[in-house]
């Protein structure tokens, strides 16, 4: 994780201390299409990843992660990757199927 992806989750736990809620979201994917995501006017394309499928949330509170509720919905973003100086790619950005 990296860019504003990972500043969420930071600002996330950060607010939460240690006796907040933390909502976890784990993802089954239906389908999958590489595609060119355009994130800004006039920026150059950046790779995503269209995904469909559904999201489950999982809400976490107090210090010892009591499971405060769970959801299912479904579920369809891009996922904006870039490639690292390490040559492998990380979720930067997450936006809106167009």
């Amino acid at each position: 994780m990296s860019g504003s992806r990972l500043a969420n989750t930071e600002e996330q736990i950060t607010g939460a201390g240690p006796d907040g809620e933390i909502v976890v979201p784990s993802y089954t994917f239906d389908s999958m299409e590489v595609v060119l995501s355009y994130t800004g006017f006039q920026s150059s394309p950046l790779l995503g990843v269209e995904v469909h499928g559904t999201v489950r949330e999982v809400t976490y509170g107090g210090p010892d992660g009591t499971i405060i509720s769970e959801t299912e919905a479904p579920f369809e973003s891009v996922f904006v990757v870039a490639e690292t100086v390490g040559g492998y790619y990380v979720i930067v950005d997450e936006v809106p199927v167009e």
